[in-house]
């Protein structure tokens, strides 16, 4: 039931939204009104504006907030609405997907200065309204010294290594893709420098298990994705 009433709230601003297309642009007839253009190159009209405050507005109000901590994971599956506050670096894990549905753009412009297209009508398609509210977590023990296992789900694994001395990374069968949250590490074989904080490195499934080292006195930590 609750999922309902959530579709309907929705479903009262989309309607906004799109009569808000049917309103005259008498507005903009005006020589000294600045315009701004949507995507399609038509102006933005007061409606417009109205109805994705509405839309917004409304979001707002259902969206369950979370205040993450450094090292906290949340595994976000497919037909869940969300975004990312400011002053946030994430590592973002994710299916290969193409479709991004925006169902607000929080008054933001693109780098044309123009607003950025919203699909409100294929976005309320695909949410599944029966999925609750995701909190961080920080994982369980992968059964592997230094490894916690972050996430998992049909699509990928993801971990987080801390790796203090010398060890082995690869050889299940598929390939490894590899970032530095802490420190310095060194894989074998790899011809460029040591992978410092923020660089990522793929490790194809051909190279088999490598020896993996942490540079200097302290350990390093990594993110390691991988299929399931």
């Amino acid at each position: 039931m609750a999922g309902d009433d959530v579709k309907a709230r929705l479903g009262v601003a989309v309607e906004a939204a799109r009569q808000a297309g049917r309103v005259t642009l008498k507005y903009f007839r005006q020589s000294d009104l600045a315009v701004e253009r949507k995507p399609d190159g038509t102006p933005v009209t007061v409606a417009d504006r109205l109805a994705e405050e509405l839309l917004r507005g409304e979001i707002e109000r259902l969206l369950h907030r979370v205040e993450p901590s450094p090292g906290d994971c949340l595994l976000i599956p497919a037909g869940t609405v969300h975004a990312l506050g400011a002053g946030l670096l994430v590592a973002e894990i994710q299916q290969m997907s193409d479709n991004t549905f925006r169902l607000s753009d929080w008054g933001r412009v693109g780098p044309d200065g123009k607003a950025r297209q919203l699909h409100l009508e294929q976005g309320l398609r695909a949410i599944d309204y029966g999925r609750g509210p995701i909190e961080p977590t920080r994982g369980r023990p992968a059964g592997r010294p230094g490894v916690t296992r972050l996430a998992e789900c049909d699509q990928f694994v993801l971990e987080l290594w801390q790796l203090e001395e010398e060890g082995q990374i690869g050889g299940s069968g598929g390939c490894v893709i590899v970032t530095v949250v802490e420190g310095q590490i060194e894989i074998e074989g790899d011809v460029v420098p040591p992978l410092r904080l923020g660089e990522t490195i793929l490790l194809p499934a051909c190279c088999g298990p490598l020896r993996i080292s942490p540079l200097g006195a302290a350990a390093a930590r990594f993110l390691a994705a991988q299929l399931p």
